[in-house]
């Protein structure tokens, strides 16, 4: 069983929300895209140090752009257990964030119990109509760079289309600490990202990327278009240890199953490396 299924329930995400602890295919073009450090626990006396671990992330790119050629990627990991990160490539470039967006949005939701439930919706079935509707009620064009600041992350740009909350620019280093930040301070929010089943409200299979390469996730998917790029997006908690983000820009024309095959290649390379 997914490990955060089983510790957190949709009802801790309501509980998380009103104690105030604190997509679709064209979801890109569609109206209404780092925290501080959590404090690591000081290891028992005898117990041993995990210790970090430097990887490559040669062949992750590889492995997208063998499967698409010209994908632009970015990727970050970073370990719970060390504190530090495994390995980063382009982690401050700036791609459309498509759904990965409705992070951010889930963020500005907290402290309002009577929107949980759309916020449920939008992160468990990657539902845009949830999306748009919060979007609206939480600040507009304005919200991914308010909830970047309540995170204390940069990295966030709004929409480079008014209206259109996919098009909002978000580097993976932003994502990363943007998990961080629900690990820390909204963890009932990671609930739906393990419950996320494997067709999206709009009948796309969520399932690439990190759910394709590893038995223990909970994930938030992106997939959207626009002019002159298509964006696939693979993010989330991996065996409760490791946040994976992994993004990719592809040329314009590809479609969202060449995008989300060639992430599955990729997020399979990191697993190969990570279980090594």
């Amino acid at each position: 069983m997914n490990g955060w299924r089983a510790r957190l329930s949709v009802a801790s995400m309501v509980v998380a929300i009103a104690a105030g602890l604190g997509g679709s295919t064209a979801e890109a073009c569609q109206p209404p895209a780092a925290a501080a450090a959590p404090e690591q626990a000081a290891p028992s006396a005898g117990a041993p140090v995990p210790q970090a671990r430097a990887l490559s992330a040669d062949p992750v790119v590889h492995a997208v752009q063998g499967a698409v050629a010209g994908a632009s990627v970015g990727l970050v990991v970073w370990d719970a257990e060390t504190g530090q990160t495994v390995l980063s490539t382009g982690a401050d470039r700036a791609f459309h964030s498509a759904s990965l967006v409705k992070l951010l949005v889930a963020v500005r939701a907290a402290g309002h119990p009577e929107y949980a439930t759309r916020v449920e919706r939008m992160l468990r079935d990657s539902d845009d109509d949830d999306a748009s509707a919060l979007w609206g009620l939480l600040g507009g064009d304005a919200l991914p760079t308010t909830a970047a600041a309540e995170i204390g992350t940069t990295g966030v740009t709004d929409p480079d289309i008014a209206g259109r909350w996919g098009n909002t620019l978000l580097t993976p280093d932003a994502v990363l600490a943007t998990y961080r930040y629900l690990m820390a301070e909204l963890p009932g929010l990671l609930a739906p990202l393990a419950a996320a089943p494997q067709l999206a409200a709009d009948g796309f299979d969520q399932h690439f990327g990190i759910p394709a390469a590893f038995d223990d996730w909970a994930v938030k998917q992106g997939w959207g278009n626009g002019s002159g790029f298509t964006a696939v997006h693979s993010t989330g908690v991996v065996a409760d240890r490791y946040v994976v983000v992994l993004m990719a820009e592809f040329p314009a024309g590809t479609g969202f199953s060449a995008g989300a095959a060639a992430v599955t290649a990729g997020a399979q390379a990191l697993a190969a490396l990570l279980s090594a």
